[in-house]
């Protein structure tokens, strides 16, 4: 059981590495870059019955730039139930 769960979690960051890689090389994706990702905090928990899985992401970034407001984060067909500033847990 536990080596299921280290196989998953290395193939996960494995797909997640691949993917960031991925984007890099996009033309599409080449942005300004205004913030720099200084931590991932990545928490997940598996509904095996219903085949989900569900969990939340804390983003710490630095901004790059005065005015700093805006954050694109690319994540495609997933559900966002809430957006919150971490430090006063103001909705975004």
């Amino acid at each position: 059981m536990k080596f299921k769960f280290l196989l998953f979690f290395l193939l996960f960051f494995a797909l997640l590495f691949t993917t960031l890689h991925a984007q890099n090389s996009r033309p599409d994706l080449n942005r300004v870059r205004t913030y720099d990702v200084q931590h991932y905090i990545i928490r997940v928990s598996f509904d095996r019955n219903a085949k989900r899985i569900f969990g939340d992401t804390t983003v710490q970034l630095k901004p790059l730039a005065a005015n700093f407001k805006q954050v694109e984060l690319d994540s495609e067909d997933m559900v966002y139930d809430s957006v919150k500033l971490e430090t006063t847990g103001a909705d975004l």
